[in-house]
């Protein structure tokens, strides 16, 4: 397995600490489980993909022995703190994150996770969550490889499929026609941007639209010297209304801004003139998509650009109306530039019947195109539609080169009153090889009917009617279209997603999914061990884990989870080179983790650890606080905590045993050494004496009281002026864990029992209870 990333991108991790946790640890049950499942050849597991929409979460591709097929699984894990609540499926949002999916896989993807071709992949789309669901299912056991998934991710429930009603099919096809206006747009303005537009008519998605957009958003010119053609886009595309041309008109302005050039040396006065006066749409349009983006109803600074007036675009506010306007124009200056000219290749638009052969061979196909079609009319029933779908036997007779569908939007055009499509009724207009076949279907029409007349025999029983009478409905999925609608191909899509959407619901929640975790290490390891020594190789692995997952952008792209990784091995080895160290600082570090509490970034930093000096002491209120604080900070940086009355109550043997491995730590691991409620016994002295020894060449934080702090200066001789915390009130916590805490605090207001956060809604429950 290539193990290439070089075009796949991560998106920032989940928020909340409680659902960064659930993501973490089944991430560690299903690597852990991928590793030691024999049956698996190889696999390639990475978190948080970006662009990829809902189902980014994990995403998992394996190889099964005697199976010739790889198996993609993108997961949505929807963590649930309360098990019995509901869970709402909006099916549109997961079905749209299906389409960003289906339209990343090619062939040619520099990235395993993407490479192939998707309608030839095995694919499983899961919600995966503790909680119920409101959806109604068929059960799942529809592939020989769901057993396998379920193997590699189940922890609870049934896995189960949907059984949707019709209403939401038609509105998912909506969807799914809009999706594809959003990647034809992107496919356009990757046209605009490369110029590579030779393979341009193999893009199935192009093959579909092309002549769509050579009638309602470009202008096609004539052939040029060179065999290519020349797009420039008409000016009342701008102003056109209809619904899916309009999501293919915003996306390709956002898509084309992101492509413009502009000079570093200019950025500076574009900035300038636009914030000084930030509502002026024509100011913003030189820089908005290009230097600055606005999503969610702000303002911000694109990556490369982040150190350019930051600060005062934070300050600016502009209207959804005045973004909206500025992106068109900045996507009208460059679209209608006298400059601006695509090259299309001959075939776009069907401007004419694509023949690319000699003379003989010109009028060979013109000849062999005409006998079909004439076939096709005398078998068609007394309806007069003729109905071409998959079924057909001859591939290059529906072809682009050679084929009729390089005929639509030519020879055949839209009938207004069926919406199927009928031969034009105005030849005068086409161009000469389209012009040939027309006139060649003719005399065809016009010798049977003449044979007919005077013969009983022949194979029509009937004489064929004027060309123009008869109705065409071509059900191909990769072929041109002349209205942009909802059709089988987009049922079939949904039905697609539908067959490969799995609901794990009722699954393991994130504390069983780690007791599920340790149960099977030591069940795979065969371990002769304490739970202690489980539960500190769970800890060791899932802070690898963790760190991985928390990795910047830049290092992540560098590597996913494989079978040969060793994240595992690596992970629990340093439980055999510090036992006593991890069995200690384990038990602890998930004690204060069950909270759940995290901080604002203002409160982390008032601890000042960014320069961390050898020896750092804080004096806290709140020991549980502070250290939370701490390790919000040391997130991704090998560490590990202690405290006082631990190593005091430990055997003589057993300290000496854990001085020795602090002194031969070679690593550069973080020690948090907790002193509170010392009595300072002579025990107590010398343990203070014998840690300040050991860790002296590591670097130290120290947590402790006012009382305290004389007695451990004693022993730590190179602290410094004490860091007094006194940011752990509530509004020094995060958003999330404000609204955990109000919500879950009880309180008696009036004789009646409420929550908290019922009361900080005030006055409206103060009039309610009342």
């Amino acid at each position: 397995m290539t193990n290439s990333c070089s075009k796949l991108k991560r998106r920032e991790g989940t928020s909340g600490i409680s659902g960064q946790l659930y993501e973490t640890k089944l991430l560690s049950l299903i690597n852990f489980r991928a590793i030691h499942e024999h049956t698996i050849e190889e696999f390639q597991l990475v978190p948080n993909v970006d662009n990829i929409g809902t189902f980014d979460d994990i995403c998992l591709k394996f190889k099964v022995e005697a199976l010739n097929k790889a198996v993609f699984v993108f997961i949505q894990a929807k963590h649930k703190e309360n098990i019995k609540q509901t869970l709402k499926i909006d099916l549109s949002t997961f079905f749209s994150s299906y389409m960003k999916i289906r339209q990343e896989f090619d062939p040619n993807h520099k990235d395993w996770l993407f490479k192939g071709t998707f309608d030839e992949e095995v694919c499983f789309f899961v919600i995966y969550t503790p909680a119920r669901d409101q959806f109604p299912y068929v059960f799942d056991v529809t592939s020989g490889y769901s057993a396998i998934v379920d193997n590699l991710i189940g922890t609870g429930g049934v896995a189960k499929q949907s059984c949707s009603r019709r209403e939401e099919i038609k509105s998912l096809c909506e969807l799914a026609l809009k999706e594809q206006m959003t990647h034809l747009a992107k496919r356009m303005a990757n046209l605009i941007d490369d110029g590579k537009y030779q393979m341009l008519m193999s893009d199935d998605i192009m093959v579909r639209f092309h002549v769509v957009l050579a009638q309602k958003v470009v202008e096609v010119s004539e052939i040029q010297p060179n065999a290519y053609r020349i797009a420039s886009f008409r000016h009342d595309f701008f102003g056109i209304h209809d619904k899916y041309l309009t999501v293919f008109k915003d996306a390709l302005f956002k898509e084309i801004l992101k492509t413009r050039k502009i000079k570093a040396t200019d950025i500076k006065g574009l900035l300038d003139e636009f914030l000084g006066e930030p509502t002026n749409a024509t100011k913003m349009s030189k820089v908005i998509g290009t230097v600055v983006t606005y999503e969610k109803g702000v303002l911000e600074m694109i990556k490369q650009y982040k150190n350019y007036f930051t600060p005062q675009l934070k300050q600016v506010y502009v209207s959804q109306a005045t973004v909206s306007q500025a992106v068109e124009l900045g996507a009208k200056e460059i679209l209608l530039s006298p400059d601006f000219k695509i090259r299309v290749p001959t075939s776009f638009g069907n401007k004419d019947l694509t023949l690319n052969r000699g003379e003989n061979q010109k009028r060979s196909r013109i000849e062999h195109l005409t006998t079909k079609i004439t076939d096709l009319l005398g078998e068609c029933k007394s309806d007069k539609i003729v109905t071409i779908d998959e079924t057909w036997k001859d591939p290059g007779f529906l072809a682009l080169n050679g084929g009729i569908a390089g005929a639509i939007g030519n020879i055949f055009v839209l009938d207004d009153d069926t919406k199927l499509m009928k031969i034009t009724d105005h030849p005068e207009s086409l161009e000469i090889r389209a012009k040939q076949l027309y006139e060649s279907l003719n005399e065809r029409i016009k010798l049977i009917n003449e044979k007919i007349e005077h013969s009983d025999e022949g194979r029509w029983n009937e004489k064929l009617s004027n060309l123009c009478e008869y109705k065409f409905n071509f059900k191909i999925k990769k072929f041109p279209k002349l209205l942009i609608e909802c059709s089988e191909y987009e049922e079939e899509l949904v039905k697609d997603f539908l067959n490969k959407l799995v609901v794990y619901s009722q699954q393991a929640n994130e504390r069983s999914i780690e007791e599920t975790l340790k149960v099977e290490m030591k069940e795979i390891l065969t371990l002769d061990a304490t739970q202690d020594k489980i539960d500190d190789m769970f800890l060791k692995y899932h802070n690898a884990i963790l760190k991985w997952w928390m990795r910047p952008e830049g290092e992540f792209s560098s590597l996913y989870l494989t079978k040969n990784s060793q994240i595992f091995e690596k992970a629990i080895s340093n439980i055999i080179e510090d036992p006593f160290l991890s069995s200690l600082s384990a038990p602890y570090i998930r004690q204060i983790r069950r909270y759940n509490y995290t901080f604002t970034e203002e409160a982390v930093k008032s601890l000042n650890l960014q320069n961390q000096p050898p020896v750092t002491m804080i004096v806290a209120s709140s020991n549980t606080l502070t250290i939370t604080k701490v390790f919000q900070y040391l997130k991704n940086k090998n560490y590990a905590a202690l405290t006082i009355e631990q190593i005091v109550n430990l055997t003589k043997k057993k300290r000496k045993a854990l001085i020795r491995e602090l002194k031969a730590i070679k690593e550069e691991k973080i020690i948090i050494f907790v002193c509170d409620k010392m009595n300072y016994n002579e025990k107590e002295k010398k343990t203070l004496e014998s840690m300040a020894d050991a860790i002296r060449n590591n670097k130290t934080i120290i947590i402790t009281n006012d009382l305290s702090v004389d007695i451990l200066q004693i022993h730590f001789k190179t602290v410094d002026t004490p860091v007094h915390d006194k940011k752990n009130s509530l509004i020094d916590m995060s958003e999330e864990t404000q609204k955990c805490i109000l919500k879950n605090a009880r309180v008696k207001f009036q004789g009646i029992e409420v929550g908290l956060d019922y009361l900080v809604n005030w006055p409206k429950a103060t009039v309610e209870l009342i």
